[in-house]
């Protein structure tokens, strides 16, 4: 959330909108509206995709999130 209110992330995606958290999606999604933060929710139902299909999708999504955090501690050294 406090990246997203400094303006650092452009895009959320998720894959259930009850994933994003346990309390209130609403609440996030009203930040990001505020924040210019664009969200994704990928309704796909379990029965679509195996459990091993699903975890592997969770893998490359946080590739991509960390490989973010280096590009942008990468920018900030220099």
């Amino acid at each position: 959330l406090k990246r997203i209110m400094q303006g650092n992330v452009g895009r959320v995606v998720i894959t259930h909108k009850d994933r994003l958290l346990r309390v209130s999606a609403e609440l996030v999604f009203a930040m990001c509206e505020e924040f210019n933060t664009e969200v994704i929710i990928i309704n796909k139902s379990s029965e679509d995709i195996s459990l091993e299909q699903e975890l592997v999708k969770d893998m490359m999504e946080l590739i991509t999130i960390f490989s973010e955090k280096l590009d942008s501690a990468k920018s900030s050294k220099m």
